[in-house]
């Protein structure tokens, strides 16, 4: 019976690590897309507008009256 137990035991860790790395490689997945997005034209062009306020010389800004 402790043979049994064990054997429960230990298939349920086995579960436990599969989840486990499954979960890791969809977050390497994830790191990937945002590695290769953050080498991207669009990725420079959010960066230079959210953070550094930039614009295009050609465009107007409207922004609310708080």
């Amino acid at each position: 019976k402790e043979i049994n137990d064990s054997i429960k035991s230990y298939s349920a860790r086995y579960e436990m690590l599969q989840d486990s790395i499954e979960e890791e490689k969809e977050h390497v997945k994830e790191i990937e897309k945002l590695k290769e997005y953050m080498q991207t034209d669009e990725y420079v062009e959010d960066v230079a507008r959210s953070q550094l306020g930039l614009i295009y010389p050609d465009e107007i800004v409207v922004k609310p009256e708080e």
